[in-house]
């Protein structure tokens, strides 16, 4: 909504007056806030990705460790099933 009245003050100074540095400064803000928008998307996307990524790569440790130990695995089940609260887990 505020950039929509920018414009039409610009639109309707250059009308006015056929002065066209109005819409040149409207151009000028408005680029320079996509550029801001474009950056922060980006960096956020980028942050993102490396969550993402380094959430993969602990589920992927965790998981060959868990294959490996027969032990911590079936702990590890026991817990999330939500039997194991405050019992030992037995071979």
């Amino acid at each position: 909504m505020c950039d929509a009245i920018a414009l039409a003050k610009a639109i309707s100074v250059h009308i006015k007056s056929q002065n066209t540095q109005p819409l040149f400064n409207y151009s000028a803000n408005r680029h320079a806030r996509a550029v801001q928008v474009v950056e922060l998307a980006s960096s956020g996307m980028s942050t993102l990705v490396r969550l993402m990524e380094s959430t993969f790569l602990r589920r992927w440790i965790v998981r060959r460790i868990l294959d490996r130990v027969a032990f911590l695995k079936y702990r590890v089940i026991w817990q999330l099933s939500g039997l194991g609260s405050n019992t030992t887990v037995a071979n």
